[in-house]
């Protein structure tokens, strides 16, 4: 017969939690901002993402092990935000947001894109060109903002 200790019991329990499925997102508003909005082809911007619980009780928010910004080219297809992540398999439970909160994660992004094809992760500078950069949590998304990525002039 198989005994679970008090502490294993709990620590499962709480893995469980974690690995939930969210509940009230619908009460979630996702802003997104960029440090820099327009830059040349493989700068630096860091991308702030606001999660906000407009609703009157609190909420979970699975912030952990997520990308939680995507960036879709003028075609709309997904450039980079999208790639697999490697994630510590520790127990961490989501993140509360009591009513009217709001939690915020911040990205240093080198506007590279991460494309994993088989077992090789192909990356690279994104071309120039405009870009629209979504928050994200689970499959829920912010209105987007605009990068304008310019060609890099080099040096004369």
């Amino acid at each position: 017969m198989l005994r679970f200790r008090p502490m294993t019991a709990s620590l499962l329990a709480l893995i469980l939690t974690a690995c939930g499925d969210p509940t009230g997102l619908d009460r979630l508003t996702i802003n997104v901002a960029l440090s820099r909005n327009k830059m040349m082809s493989g700068d630096t911007t860091t991308v702030v993402v606001r999660f906000t619980n407009t609703g009157s009780d609190s909420m979970s928010l699975p912030l952990f092990c997520q990308n939680l910004f995507e960036v879709a080219n003028a075609d709309g297809e997904i450039v980079a935000g999208r790639e697999p992540l490697s994630c510590i398999a520790i127990a961490v439970g989501p993140d509360r947001l009591g009513p009217l909160e709001s939690i915020e994660r911040r990205f240093l992004w080198a506007a590279q894109f991460r494309k994993q094809i088989g077992d090789t992760l192909m990356t690279g500078p994104l071309p120039p060109g405009t870009y629209q950069v979504y928050g994200k949590v689970e499959e829920r998304r912010s209105a987007p903002i605009m990068l304008d990525l310019e060609p890099r002039v080099p040096p004369q």
